[in-house]
């Protein structure tokens, strides 16, 4: 909201205005139900600009939508005099429009106007303004203002009260009666027949004047009413109607009892009213219930209606009654936050109204149920109570009620009966210990300790027995249960001391003659025999969350531990496929065999499973699957919105609990399961299993998975379940109900389990189509489902560490709104209008930009273009026209305030039009905008953004050049890290200050990068010129180079040797164009990586020593920050990392002590709820799909696998209307979001040396494996690994690779070759071919070329070669070049009158590359030896050089003579001198005849 700042000598101040656009939907709404009669807003014009304020009145409201409100209003004044003339003539030409409705915009003015349309007033600045404020206004504007304000004194916002008035008296007579507010306008406002019967407010202690002045002044008043009136009738004899009529009859006799009694009209109207009041009239009875009830539902109707019904409420008003409908309630508003706000007023301007008709209410039902007439004779008797405990209790049953509400409800009825009886001090104590009361709860969390200071009954709601009688009963029954747990106890410890053994002293398994029921019940204990339940009740006998004691443990019973067959993996019946993995208090095991995580404290890996009890894991997942299956008509839509606008907190565990739900809706939409109990009667059961073992069995599939325990998931649903919805949300005030640890070890063990419940339900239903969710009961565990599960714990622990952790916060909407999908689909950043006080805090400091020089660090390759502009542009020929243009998003006064800053921090520099850069006299000028980023805003905003330089221009006109593009690794990148048990990974890393900004590029860019809009000279240093164009003096971020430049410019500072650099070892960078170096896989190694403006250098360090190690600085890092001083980069010290065991680094969470590599676990976080909150939206569009996928992708990438859930659901098109999401869309989205704990990468993970080969023939299929390599496998591997990367080249199909012989690297690009001769040719010299390309008309060429040389580039017709494909061609191999080399084959004459020959279309693309290329460029053009001489005389002029006849029969059996046009010099080899002199001279001879 803004004010609008008015001079104290000038009009009065415009009151607070809301711009819609800045405000929520929900903040909208709220501004929105603020509005009552009247509107202030700010005018627009044609061309968008202020026209300053009109005040208009509302007739009118429409429901609220995303874009904004309409309501249909009556001017009442503007302030500007165009704008005026513009709604004086509604309806007429250039006037507005009749039956136009004003929009209330929550976009920008240009977005509304595109979405909305333009048939209609848009506002943006508006808010609702008092009748006194919009009189006081409409005077100073020179409007007359409402006739029954216009006689009160000034208001104290008018200035100058002697002027105003005439003002107004002299324009009045300029505007049409609709504008004017006369007299008769004023009575049609709803509220004036209202305020004329009510009686006065009362008003705060003032001197009393005395009684004559106040007679003498009431008397002035009166007659000069009087007065005025006559001479209106004098002035307008022929008066109107019967009201007209009436009024003069009443003036008539006020004048004749004037005359008569004489004191004038004042005296006459005293003494009469004198008179009323002394006489005793009978009271008149208050408006019954269902005049209330009148009131009420005129106050619920919409504002048409309302108005059209309170004709009828005025026929049925009575002079006696008081003012119910003072609800004003004729006018409510469509919202509800209006009808809300018409109720208060209500209660403000009737006080007690509401009180009373309420306790009639009360009494009529008591009355009923009970008879009592003696209710009805005092309004005023105490009901409260007894309504409470004789009507509302017994229709709603206190024991399904909470004991919070019944309390409160207790206290409120019992305070209003004090209160009618008169004893407002009890009261008063009796609601301040209630308070007292939630004041302590709300201090510890728990609300039992606060009530024992509440003076409420002990007995809420009565039971018969005395406080004494309860305490005693109470004590009896706890005294009972000690003596019953005292007596079990002993008898548990009885039996534990009998032995129950199976026959034989080893272990077996049930045979098939044995029933497993009868092998079940000969393992179980005494006690239960007897039909007694082990000791923890049922919920932990069914093993679902707490262990209980189990009698068949080899510890308790003295039995020796079964036998596992040898080489089967297989493991014993009583460790079934469902195991007790989790206590229900989340508590290890110590079970052998089960070895805890290095680096977690699982809540997770219990004792095995206890066989006994009756539940069944089928019997426990369908309660489970009852629990959170909803209603059938509910979709997953529908849950997902519900749990979205429901939710209290969005944290770990309610994602996991509202996936599961969303899970388990869609597999039962879908049809996979009709009924879950059907499935689950096959799932191995908790006790008394089958399970069936013999001497040739074997356990092959990993899949299903055996279900893991969820008995803490199953306690904390039971009491988070909503009734009758079927939603589980996580309520905080049901939390509280038990101990803080209590709460805390629940919390985090429901939290675990349900992620893996999740993942492994997720990875049964994937791995077997969806048919059933775990193994069948005959199903014995192996042991690598035993590693898996341990495996998912891990995982599942590391995500639910912190599970009542909440996202960060925002609005998914206007996530959703901040990003754009460009042409190619993927979502990016949205164009941000300049505004310096959200630019500020990401500038750099002062004295910072410019301080670098680009040129004086670079190579001597980067330095060339660097420091010439002109070898990084384009052939002229391929510049684009028209050329693209860039726009200016920023106004003109904001763009100066932004210069100003700007070019005192060096960032940009003044530069004359005359030296920007010029295309066919068009100068090329750039454009600006910005782009949200992290960072703390200034007091006042709300944002942080980035100043980008839109270069498009200027770009179009530039090619890449090389730098170190290919080097940049991002740091999904770091998944190849592998990481011994016995090692920790340590990170450090610096951050610079500045980035871009503090590199400056020569002053010849600036022609390249001047920007449209010109400032006044004086804000540049250049007070001689009235408007100069500014332009970039340092690295501007939107430029084509800049990326490249930039990153070859850090990598100089640390590879480079000294001083330039820190001298650095090029094997040990991590680059994306080299393999992984050794130290990130070898045991205590290091690297170092540049990533643009960070620089990191990690090592591992040994486990017993890395806590020593922490916060002190490596020798890497070390050199580096010399390197950076002697240069003078500047870092940051609040991003820097000295050995640190966790980072955040290039959007990835490091530990290094667990080993384990993800996105942050926040952001995972957000994009699950993201998920949920696509999920629940009635519609999706391709913007809003396209963001959930990639931040789906982000978390996918550092485990890889994940990606293939993500298939069905990417659009098709990124421009088709939002629609509903399909079934099949969702369900592929909530099992992703299903398995969001499972994207991380666990360093420790040991690398296999099995080595496979795969036949992916489209005949069949089939894998080698190996169990090695050979000793000549080996000595092959280490020559690779030793040859340099930048050496390895092009090969023939089929061919080994080898290491390179050296020699130079080539791009190679063939016109008409035929059989790919030339690349025949170099795969048998010593150079390395970088990359193949051919251009070609004959498909059968290009079929010959693809299956000989499966990495050729094929370009098309040489035709269609032009200067951008040569460019992308350069750009894709890169620029490790000796030189690029042009053969063909022109093997037929030609005409040289012909231009369309394709001969001409080699000397055209050999002029592109020598224009585009870097390294020089040769020529070999081949053809036949006989070609008539003229032909051979226009092919040398063409080419510029004469040709080299080579015969074939010199070096094989055949004869093939050849004539090649070469660009390069031809040297003899050593002891080829003779021959290759003979060939030459044959050559020269050969030309001399031609």
């Amino acid at each position: 909201m803004g004010r609008d700042s008015r001079s104290q000598d000038g009009p009065p101040p415009i009151p607070m205005l809301y711009q819609g656009f800045r405000l929520s939907l929900e903040a909208f709404e709220d501004a929105y139900g603020t509005l009552e009669d009247f509107i202030i807003f700010e005018a627009l014009g044609d061309s968008n600009e202020s026209l300053g304020y009109a005040i208009g009145r509302i007739n009118r409201f429409f429901p609220t939508e995303e874009g904004g409100a309409h309501i249909e209003l009556s001017y009442l004044g503007c302030e500007n005099s165009f704008y005026r003339w513009y709604i004086e003539h509604e309806g007429e030409p250039g006037g507005l429009p009749r039956g136009w409705s004003h929009h209330l915009c929550r976009r920008s003015l240009t977005t509304c106007c595109r979405k909305e349309g333009r048939k209609m007033v848009h506002v943006q600045k508006w808010g609702p303004i008092t009748k006194e404020n919009a009189h006081t206004l409409l005077v100073a504007w020179g409007y007359t203002g409402f006739a029954d304000l216009g006689r009160k004194p000034p208001l104290s916002r008018r200035s100058g009260s002697g002027a105003a008035p005439a003002a107004t008296t002299k324009k009045a007579g300029k505007k049409p009666a609709a504008l004017a507010l006369e007299p008769e306008e004023a009575e049609v406002v709803d509220d004036d027949e209202d305020e004329a019967e009510e009686p006065p407010r009362r008003r705060g202690r003032k001197r009393h004047r005395g009684s004559a002045a106040l007679e003498q002044e009431t008397a002035n008043v009166l007659d000069g009413m009087m007065s005025e009136a006559a001479k209106d009738e004098g002035l307008h004899p022929s008066g109107g109607g019967p009201l007209e009529a009436r009024l003069k009859g009443l003036k008539a006799k006020l004048h004749e009892k004037t005359k008569s009694q004489g004191g004038g009209a004042a005296k006459v109207l005293a003494e009469k009213a004198q008179a009323a009041a002394s006489s005793s009239k009978p009271r008149a009875k208050s408006r019954r219930s269902g005049e209330v009830v009148t009131a009420l539902k005129k106050a619920l109707l919409p504002r048409g209606r309302a108005r059209d019904s309170e004709e009828v409420a005025e026929d049925s008003y009575s002079e006696g009654d008081e003012d119910d409908d003072g609800l004003g309630l004729g006018r409510g508003g469509s919202s509800l936050v209006a009808k809300r706000r018409q109720l208060r007023r209500y209660a403000q301007e009737h006080p007690g109204h509401l009180l009373c008709k309420g306790l009639e209410n009360m009494r009529e039902q008591v009355g009923e149920i009970f008879g009592d007439e003696e209710l009805n004779e005092d309004k005023y008797a105490p009901v409260v109570n007894r309504y409470l405990l004789s009507v509302l209790l017994p229709n709603y049953p206190a024991k399904h009620q909470h004991e919070d509400r019944l309390r409160e409800m207790r206290t409120l009825a019992l305070g209003l009966d004090m209160i009618l009886r008169g004893k407002i001090d009890g009261a008063a104590d009796l609601f301040m210990q209630r308070f007292k009361s939630l004041s302590m709860a709300l201090r510890d969390g728990d609300p039992r300790y606060g009530r024992y200071l509440e003076l409420l009954p002990e007995d809420l709601i009565g039971g018969g027995a005395t406080q004494g009688e309860t305490e005693y009963a109470r004590t009896m029954a706890l005294k009972a249960a000690k003596s019953e747990a005292l007596m079990k106890k002993g008898l548990d410890a009885a039996t534990r001391a009998v032995e129950v053994t199976p026959e034989k002293s080893s272990y077996q398994g049930p045979t098939g003659e044995e029933d497993a029921t009868q092998w079940s019940t000969r393992r179980r204990s005494p006690c239960q025999l007897r039909g007694g339940q082990p000791e923890g009740g049922e919920e932990r006998s069914a093993g679902l969350g707490g262990d209980g004691p189990s009698t068949a443990s080899s510890s308790a019973s003295g039995r020796r531990e079964p036998k596992q067959m040898e080489g089967q993996g297989l493991r014993a019946p009583q460790e079934g496929p469902v195991r007790e993995l989790v206590d229900e208090d989340g508590a290890p095991s110590d079970r052998p065999g089960w070895a805890a995580p290095v680096e977690f404290s699982l809540p997770g890996l219990g004792r095995p499973l206890p066989q006994t009890g009756a539940h069944t894991l089928a019997q426990s997942l369908g309660d489970l699957f009852q629990l959170l299956d909803v209603a059938p008509e509910v979709t997953f839509n529908a849950l997902a919105g519900q749990v979205v606008t429901s939710v209290e907190c969005q944290h770990r565990l309610q994602l996991g609990i509202t996936l599961l739900q969303l899970l388990l809706l869609s597999l039962r939409d879908r049809g996979h399961f009709c009924n879950f109990m059907e499935l689950l009667q096959t799932i191995t059961p908790l006790a008394g299993g089958t399970q069936k073992q013999g001497a040739g069995i074997r356990q092959r599939d990993l899949l299903p998975l055996p279900i893991p325990a969820f008995g803490a998931l199953l306690n904390l649903v039971k009491k988070h379940k909503r009734p009758g919805s079927g939603v589980i949300i996580w309520r905080v005030a049901e939390a509280r109900k038990v101990g803080k640890q209590q709460l805390k070890k629940s919390v985090s063990a429901a939290c675990f389990q349900t992620w893996r419940l999740l993942s492994v339900i997720t990875l049964n239903g994937m791995g077997t189509g969806w048919e059933k969710l775990a193994p069948a009961s005959g199903h014995v565990v192996t042991r690598s489902q035993t590693l898996a599960l341990e495996s998912l714990a891990r995982r599942c622990a590391w995500w639910s560490g912190s599970p009542l952790e909440e996202r960060p916060p925002g609005d998914f909407s206007d996530l959703i709104r901040s990003r754009q999908v460009d042409y190619t689909g993927d979502a990016v950043l949205k164009a941000l209008p300049l505004r310096l006080e959200e630019l500020a805090p990401g500038l750099p400091e002062d004295g910072v930009a410019g301080s670098l020089d680009a040129s004086s660090i670079a190579d001597e390759t980067v330095k060339c273009w660097v420091d010439d502009p002109d070898v990084a542009l384009l052939d002229p020929s391929a510049w684009p026209h028209p050329l693209p243009s860039a726009s200016m998003n920023v106004s003109v006064s904001e763009w100066e305030r932004i210069v100003a800053v700007l070019y005192n921090k060096g960032i940009v520099a003044p530069i004359e039009a005359e030296e920007i850069f010029h295309v066919n006299g068009v100068p090329v000028l750039n454009g600006v905008f910005a782009v949200e980023k992290g960072g703390e805003p200034l007091p006042g905003e709300c944002r942080v953004t980035r100043l980008i330089m839109n270069l498009v221009p200027a770009n179009s006109l530039q090619k890449l050049m090389p730098g170190d593009l290919p080097t940049l690794a991002g740091s999904s990148n770091w998944s190849g890290i592998h990481l011994l048990p016995n090692e920790v990974l340590l990170w450090s890393g610096d951050d610079q200050k500045g980035a871009f900004y503090a590199w400056k590029l020569p002053k010849a860019w600036r022609k390249l990068m001047a920007f449209k809009m010109p400032v006044p000279g004086r804000l540049v240093g250049r007070p001689d010129i009235p408007y100069i164009h500014v332009a970039s003096a340092v690295i501007p971020m939107g430029w084509v180079n800049a990326v490249s430049l930039f990153q070859h410019l850090h990598r100089r500072a640390g590879l480079a040797a000294e001083p330039v650099g820190a001298g650095l070892d090029p094997s040990n960078e991590w680059r994306r164009d080299k393999p992984i170096p050794r130290g990130a896989v070898d045991a205590g190694g290091m690297w170092f990586q540049y990533y643009l403006d960070d620089f990191d250098c990690p090592e591992k360090v040994a486990k017993h020593t890395w806590k020593t190690m922490v916060n002190t600085m490596s020798p890497t890092q070390a050199k580096q920050r010399l390197s950076y001083d002697r240069i003078g980069i500047g870092i940051s010290e609040k991003k820097a990392h000295v050995r640190e065991p966790c980072v955040v680094r290039m959007g990835a969470e490091v530990d290094g002590v667990a080993g384990l590599l993800s996105a942050p676990r926040l952001k995972i976080l957000e994009t699950g709820w993201l998920l949920v909150w696509a999920l629940g939206r009635p519609v999706l569009s391709a913007r809003m799909k396209m963001v959930l996928l990639g931040r789906l992708t982000r978390c996918f990438e550092f485990r890889r696998p994940l990606m293939c859930l993500l298939n069905k659901c990417w659009p098709k098109s990124m421009w088709c209307r939002a629609t509903p999401l399909p079934s099949g869309h969702a369900f592929e989205l909530i099992t992703a979001g299903a398995l969001l704990c499972l994207a991380v990468m666990d360093l420790r993970t040991p690398v296999s040396g099995l080595v496979t080969c795969s036949d992916a023939s489209t005949m069949g299929g089939g894998m080698c494996v190996s169990a090695g390599l050979t000793d000549a496998g080996e000595k092959l591997l280490m020559k690779l690994d030793a040859a340099p990367f930048d050496t390895e080249c092009m090969k023939p199909q089929g061919s080994i690779q080898q290491p390179s012989r050296g020699g130079p690297r080539v791009l190679v690009l063939s016109l008409f070759d035929g059989v790919s001769a030339v690349m025949c040719g170099l795969t048998r010299l010593p150079c390395a071919v970088q990359g193949y390309a051919m251009s070609a008309d004959d498909p059968d060429e290009l079929r010959l070329s693809r299956t000989r040389f499966p990495g050729v580039i094929q370009l098309g017709k040489p035709q269609k070669v032009d200067a951008e494909i040569i460019s992308k061609l350069l750009t894709s191999v890169g620029n490790r070049l000796d030189f690029v080399l042009l053969s063909a084959a022109a093997t037929r004459s030609f005409f040289a009158s012909d231009v369309s020959d394709p001969f001409f279309e080699i000397c055209r693309i050999f002029d592109l590359l020598q224009h585009l290329s870097l390294v020089p460029v040769h020529l070999m053009v081949e053809n036949l030896g006989n070609i008539p001489s003229r032909d051979v005389d226009a092919f040398n002029k063409a080419l510029g050089c004469k040709p080299y006849l080579v015969d074939s029969k010199y070096f094989t059996w055949v004869e093939r003579p050849r004539l090649f046009w070469i660009s390069w010099d031809v040297h003899p080899l050593p002891g080829l001198a003779g021959r290759s002199v003979m060939l030459m001279l044959r050559c020269s001879a050969l030309s001399r005849i031609f």
